[in-house]
């Protein structure tokens, strides 16, 4: 089954590069976030004591254990009653209707119950010339684990994602995944969920790719527009432009020291638009090819391929950057040009 008859991604270049520093969350569930704090707490305190109790340090990062420790660490915390106190409780602050709520059936869905966040949730922006206001709500980072699974919660969930395009030395930076969900696919690097009051996007960076000095950017880090996953689970992503003035030597030892280093390395292409199209066309990540009884668990049909969600990104990027009969002439070219869509923004 072919990569467009799955997935279909609109891609939608802003008028204008919009800072960080002027991204405002409209949340509507402030106070119902607010209520959360202490049964994340008790979440937290259950893991610490069950990575504890099996060898490991507190701090440790399961994204870095092998599969048989996960799958222990994992029965140990779902297990516990006070995890799943403190889960339910979370549940049935973040659903719609209660009523519809089958508690068992989204405590087994928590796949990853160590990952523990308030993360934001895309209902929609407005962009004028001061700033990108985005409608959003805040849901726990349980609710990813319902959207993936397809287990009903009786509300649609649109998480929103921050996602990089990093160039260096006429160079585009990709991220071969490590960790145990879709593992040894490749994605753009940094990207994940936008957590609630952080400073999203520097989190990622230093997470994923280390302390970068200001004085490496060619210019500030900017939003240069936004994709959409119409057909998939629905995902927004933000998509930040990344230019650095930094040797690819120089990168790679940065990253060698980031906090969690969440892949196992990181392919480097050249920087033009033609190549990475060329890449994308002879490495495409197949959705016919997934195992459907765990669709993070990566098929060998798979191992190595280029994540659909990753080339909208990296096409919206080159969008911006591109005359437009440019970009479209060479996107037509390809065997895959229907799974993606420009759609131009209305200038403010």
């Amino acid at each position: 089954m072919g990569l467009e008859l799955n997935q279909q991604f609109i891609l939608t270049p802003f008028p204008q590069k919009v800072s960080l520093d002027t991204i405002v969350f409209d949340i509507d569930n402030q106070q119902t976030a607010a209520q959360l704090e202490e049964p994340m707490n008790q979440i937290n305190r259950v893991v610490a004591d069950k990575l504890a109790g099996l060898g490991h340090p507190p701090a440790t990062n399961p994204l870095h254990l092998p599969p048989s420790d996960v799958r222990t660490l994992r029965e140990h915390i779902t297990q516990n009653q006070h995890w799943r106190g403190a889960a339910t409780a979370i549940i049935m602050n973040n659903a719609s209707n209660s009523l519809e709520i089958d508690i068992d059936a989204m405590l087994a869905a928590i796949t990853r119950p160590w990952f523990n966040e308030q993360l934001v949730s895309y209902g929609g922006y407005a962009l004028n010339s001061q700033a990108l206001h985005i409608t959003s709500s805040v849901r726990h980072s349980y609710f990813t684990h319902f959207t993936d699974q397809l287990i009903p919660t009786g509300q649609h969930h649109s998480p929103l994602s921050v996602a990089g395009v990093v160039h260096l030395e006429n160079l585009l930076v990709l991220g071969w995944r490590g960790g145990h969900n879709f593992a040894d696919t490749v994605h753009i690097v940094p990207a994940g969920s936008i957590t609630y009051r952080t400073q999203f996007f520097d989190k990622e960076v230093r997470e994923e790719l280390g302390d970068i000095p200001s004085s490496q950017y060619q210019q500030k880090p900017a939003v240069v527009g936004m994709v959409t996953d119409t057909k998939g689970k629905g995902w927004q992503y933000l998509v930040v432009h990344v230019d650095l003035n930094m040797s690819a030597h120089d990168f790679m030892q940065t990253w060698i020291h980031a906090e969690e280093r969440e892949h196992r390395f990181l392919p480097l292409l050249p920087d033009s638009l033609e190549a990475f199209l060329h890449y994308a066309a002879h490495n495409r990540y197949d959705i016919g090819k997934e195992d459907p009884s765990n669709r993070a668990m990566t098929t060998e049909d798979n191992r190595g391929k280029i994540l659909p969600q990753a080339v909208a990104i990296v096409l919206l990027d080159y969008a911006t950057r591109l005359p437009r009969n440019q970009f479209v002439s060479a996107l037509q070219a390809t065997p895959f040009s229907s799974g993606y869509t420009l759609e131009e923004t209305v200038r403010p």
